[in-house]
Order: structure tokens, then C-alpha cells, then sequence
């Protein structure tokens, strides 16, 4: 017989942090190349990712609701501060 695994949950959070990784960097394009210091998620209505990603000269923090099955995804706050 033939056992399949299922995926963990950290496999799952880490696979939605790169679809909202890769929708945060195509509306903020200032961030590429940012270095991501933080990251934490909330279980709402889907998924709450709180993002802090890091410039030479300033530090972003991103919020970002994902509902997969959906196929929805919003940033719902967007700040920045210099370093």
C-alpha cells in the first residue's frame, strides 16, 4: 500500500508566505531586494501575515489578509520608518 504524507503546517505557512512575499514585492517594488526580518501570521477569516521587511535606509511593515480559497489577497496596512 502507498502512504501519503501530508503536507505540515509549517510547509503550508511557508508556501503562503511566498505567494504573499511575491504580491507584496509586485505592489511595493521598493522592497525588492529588502531583507525580511519578521514574519508572523493570525489565523482570521484566512490568514493575517505580519511582515517586517528591512532597507538600508528604512523598515517596512506589511499586513496582508490571504484567503486561499478565495484566491483573495489584501495588504491592509502598509507603513514605513526610516532607520
Amino acid at each position: 500500500s502507498t502512504r501519503r504524507n501530508k503536507p505540515s503546517s509549517r510547509s503550508l505557512i511557508d508556501t503562503g508566505f511566498d505567494v504573499v512575499n511575491t504580491y507584496v514585492l509586485s505592489q511595493h517594488p521598493e522592497l525588492v531586494g529588502a531583507k525580511v526580518t519578521k514574519v508572523s501570521t493570525q489565523i482570521v477569516a484566512g490568514t493575517n501575515y505580519y511582515i517586517t521587511y528591512e532597507t538600508a535606509t528604512a523598515k517596512y511593515h506589511v499586513v496582508v489578509w490571504q484567503k486561499t480559497w478565495e484566491n483573495f489577497i489584501q495588504i491592509t496596512t502598509f507603513t514605513s520608518s526610516p532607520k
